[in-house]
């Protein structure tokens, strides 16, 4: 679970994410901002879940087990990168001959992103199923994010949310034409 969620309510604080995310006039009139983060070392924690799990019997020796080889398998990059390096240049060979996962070792941050836009969407429907308004930017510049929330460097800034209640209904955009976007049984 590597996502972290930063709540800014304050004027001040949403002054300073309104410049990083280019003085977009709405930034400044949403009462809550919520930016997702991911920990890139969220693996590292893993072995403490564990522990707690196998002392409250919600998983087995053998379960927890698993996970250690597959947490192994997906985040080690062993002493000196080595470990990166071989699963890089491993993985596709091995792809030619089986079904291989994308590694997080190898594409940490594309896997984070993935792993936090789970939370924000979930985050972004439930305002939305309460009456908030609630809008995702895709403008900011992550950088000054970190800097005015004091973001520890190992974490990447993922998404940018605002929250609310809206003072007016917003035009709702044309409807895409689902034969466009939706694929049925496409193999060739």
């Amino acid at each position: 679970q590597p996502t972290h969620y930063y709540v800014v309510d304050e004027e001040a604080v949403k002054e300073s994410i309104a410049r990083a995310c280019f003085n977009q006039p709405l930034v400044k009139l949403a009462p809550a901002i919520i930016i997702f983060s991911a920990d890139r070392f969220c693996a590292r924690d893993q072995e403490v879940h564990l522990q707690a799990e196998l002392e409250e019997n919600t998983i087995t020796v053998d379960e927890a087990e698993k996970a250690r080889r597959a947490l192994e398998l997906h985040f080690d990059i062993s002493p000196l990168g080595l470990s990166w390096l071989g699963k890089l240049v491993g993985g596709p060979i091995l792809r030619l001959f089986t079904s291989m996962p994308q590694l997080p070792a190898i594409h940490k941050r594309e896997f984070l992103t993935r792993q936090v836009m789970r939370s924000v969407m979930t985050c972004y429907w439930a305002a939305q199923s309460h009456g908030l308004a609630s809008k995702i930017l895709d403008t900011y510049d992550e950088w000054r994010i970190k800097r005015a929330l004091n973001i520890p460097w190992h974490q990447i800034v993922v998404s940018v949310m605002l929250v609310g209640y809206a003072q007016e209904q917003g035009k709702v955009p044309a409807p895409v034409d689902l034969d466009e976007v939706v694929h049925w049984n496409k193999t060739s």
